[in-house]
């Protein structure tokens, strides 16, 4: 007899207890979100998704959750929310998608952001997010996806960002992002598209974007970089957008610039560039459009 509910004690107390630490899991979530709301302001449409008197948040508006009923989708893009993002969003442990894109969301971003450490893609463009990025971003091990455009956003570029080694896309452009393009830039060999543009970054391009021979498109323009053009080295084939416009780069167009096979467009328009346009970079087949007014070329037009 003995044996035998020692038996079943063995057959169902994992079942049990995983039961128990999945309605624990869920209370937790579907109380870390009921305390990111009291700094939100939602659409009138949310009042009967995100009730508090639900078992789950697993179908409340702009949440998924995987099988075992944990959080892994916070998809609140486009509602036109306002508020400010509470430090809680850092309890999701398992989310791995949080767009909050094209909302109204003010002040800063969470420091605690850093401990959602299964995120994949993020995305918080198109608010009024002020003050810095956090600094330990290379906890985010498998972020592939990071866009923050069109935010106030500012201070520098932290090198943790690029400390992440899966990284595919990024998007800072259209803040207030200050000092030099960090040269970790090259450790991210996955590294698609980098748009850095409309900021008020300075220096010189970092010769370790060299290193990205993934890289499909490259926009630095409208910031105060100088310096020469360091990129064609023979590692640009699947690169198809390079805007460099808008800067103080100057020296010639480097001839190396033909190696970037697959560029079809090319702008380095108000710059301080000199010489010639180098013939190989007109031989590029697929090149579609080329600016390069504002600058001091010379030359015939082939």
């Amino acid at each position: 007899m003995y044996v035998l509910k020692f038996f079943f004690f063995v057959i169902y107390f994992p079942a049990i207890l995983f039961s128990l630490t999945t309605v624990s899991s869920l209370i937790s979530e579907k109380q870390v979100l009921l305390y990111l709301l009291r700094n939100l302001t939602l659409p009138d449409s949310f009042k009967s998704s995100w009730n508090s008197s639900h078992s789950t948040p697993c179908r409340w508006e702009g949440i998924r959750c995987d099988h075992r009923r944990r959080i892994t989708v916070f998809n609140l893009s486009g509602y036109g929310i306002s508020g400010q993002l509470g430090p809680e969003i850092g309890q999701l442990k398992i989310v791995k998608k949080i767009d909050l894109s094209f909302n109204r969301l003010t002040g800063v971003i969470p420091l605690e952001l850093v401990n959602c450490s299964q995120l994949k893609h993020l995305d918080f463009s198109v608010n009024s997010f002020t003050g810095g990025l956090p600094r330990n971003l290379e906890k985010l091990v498998h972020l592939r996806t990071f866009k923050v455009y069109h935010n106030s956003l500012s201070g520098e570029v932290p090198e943790s960002l690029f400390g992440i080694p899966h990284l595919k896309f990024v998007n800072l452009s259209s803040n207030n992002f200050v000092g030099s393009i960090p040269l970790s830039v090259g450790n991210c060999r996955e590294m698609q598209d980098l748009y850095l543009n409309d900021n008020n970054l300075v220096g010189v391009l970092p010769e370790s974007l060299e290193e990205l021979e993934l890289l499909t498109h490259l926009d630095v323009s409208s910031n105060h970089l100088e310096g020469r053009i360091p990129l064609g080295l023979g590692k640009c084939k699947n690169l198809i957008e390079l805007v460099l416009s808008g800067n103080s780069f100057f020296g010639e167009i480097p001839r190396s610039l033909g190696n970037c096979s697959g560029l079809r467009t090319f702008d380095v328009a108000n710059n301080r560039l000199m010489g010639d346009i180098p013939l190989s970079v007109w031989k590029i087949a697929s090149l579609e459009v080329i600016h390069v007014h504002n600058n001091s070329l010379s030359g015939k037009l082939p």
